[in-house]
């Protein structure tokens, strides 16, 4: 198989429909209107689960498998678990592609982020990459996340203890634990609609993430 580069192979990741929001079996509704929305949901992916899914193989996806969590959105939502997308058609300059190049593992997450989320806050691009940033600043990961060179087994109720103890500011019902079938595959963290505090997760996204999760699941390693 001929050799991806990380852009290209994270396109083909957010392609094949493995979105911050993939619980949903659809966005029955979208808001059309920036700044209408209720609070937002930070979505931080855990990299060895998407490369290991990624049908280029973990050789492809060399490139970020490393980094443990990375960030793939910053995403608007409503109380009733759904989420406005693609609001306009503003796009990206250069100047803020530089700026935030290095809060993505690539580029194209970037965009997209900015594309499908972003243009339905009432945010412009700067002020949007520097809230994600600001927010990604101040969580702390847990140590057992810190770049593990062997899988291990968890919990839900593991992770959401780890994550609440590095960030006491952060309340059970403002953070889900999502997996795929076996496996773990990100974190989300709710914030009021300033992104200044967390804030309640709506409940069919805590449901959602609920029920994604087997009771005992596998944390990829980084290796």
């Amino acid at each position: 198989m001929p050799h991806l580069s990380i852009a290209t192979m994270l396109v083909m990741l957010v392609t094949l429909g493995l979105s911050a929001h993939a619980w949903g079996a659809g966005n029955e509704h979208r808001q059309s209107t920036p700044g209408m929305f209720d609070y937002y949901s930070l979505t931080l992916l855990w990299a060895p689960s998407y490369c290991a899914e990624y049908e280029g193989g973990p050789k492809a996806c060399r490139g970020i498998r490393h980094m443990g969590f990375v960030l793939q959105s910053l995403a608007p939502m409503f109380e009733t678990g759904l989420w406005p997308e693609y609001c306009t058609e503003q796009t990206l300059s250069s100047l803020d592609r530089a700026t935030y190049a290095t809060l993505y593992p690539a580029t194209p997450l970037m965009e997209r982020d900015w594309a499908q989320h972003g243009t339905c806050t009432d945010l412009g691009p700067a002020s949007f990459f520097q809230l994600s940033k600001d927010l990604i600043t101040a969580l702390h990961i847990p140590p057992a996340f810190s770049n593990p060179d062997q899988p291990f087994k968890a919990t839900r109720e593991d992770i959401t203890k780890a994550f609440l103890g590095a960030n006491p500011d952060i309340g059970e019902n403002e953070l889900t634990v999502n997996c795929n079938d076996r496996y773990f595959t990100s974190v989300h963290v709710c914030y009021d609609k300033t992104g200044t505090n967390p804030a309640p997760c709506s409940a069919r996204e805590l449901s959602a993430a609920a029920k994604s999760c087997p009771a005992s699941f596998t944390v990829r390693s980084v290796r």
